[in-house]
């Protein structure tokens, strides 16, 4: 219980500093995509993402990248609204290529070849509630990328908690994720 807290945390967490990185003109940059998150058999759609790419982890880990995939109702530009999120910890071997296949993290050790994942159900970006909120445990990722379009598969298996820090609801709940589109980059730490 204690690894999926922490993993929690490591998922979650850059969600409260995460922000669109804004070029010269300050265009609204915006992602186009489509997707489905599938819970237990009920489906979410998909609409949009942005990613942070390569910071270094520790020297036994990979560079640490952050992918959130959004449903219609989060801005990602303006750090508001509320929806359906599936954010994603990347380990990658390589900074800025995540193309790979990835398998859960265990434990507190990110090495590269491995992700951590979490999905929040009703999600509202300015107060960080949720009505639903799940770990995973085990499964894998598929990541690819042509030109600016990446692709995501997912299929694992996840833990339902009461909050980030609480106590479990329900066990190992089949979760599925299928995202393609463009991603808007993103930076850390930005107010």
């Amino acid at each position: 219980m204690n690894a999926i807290r922490i993993l929690f945390l490591v998922i979650l967490f850059p969600l409260f500093f995460i922000s669109c990185s804004d070029d010269e003109d300050h265009d609204i940059i915006r992602s186009i995509g489509t997707g489905t998150l599938t819970i237990d058999g009920t489906e979410y759609l998909l609409t949009q993402g942005t990613i942070h790419c390569g910071e270094k982890g520790q020297p036994d880990q990979g560079y640490y990248n952050i992918v959130s995939l959004a449903s219609k109702g989060i801005d990602v530009n303006n750090k508001s609204g509320t929806g359906h999120i599936v954010s994603l910890d990347i380990f990658s071997s390589a900074q800025d290529a995540i193309e790979n296949t990835y398998t859960v993290a265990v434990g507190e050790n990110f090495p590269a070849g491995t992700f951590g994942a979490g999905f929040a159900i009703n999600f509202t970006r300015e107060t960080f509630g949720f009505s639903e909120v799940y770990a995973i445990k085990s499964g894998s990722l598929l990541v690819s990328k042509s030109g600016n379009e990446y692709e995501f598969t997912l299929n694992v298996l996840a833990d339902q908690t009461d909050d980030i820090f609480g106590n479990v609801i329900d066990e190992d709940i089949p979760v599925t994720c299928s995202y393609k589109g463009t991603l808007v980059e993103t930076v850390l730490f930005d107010d």
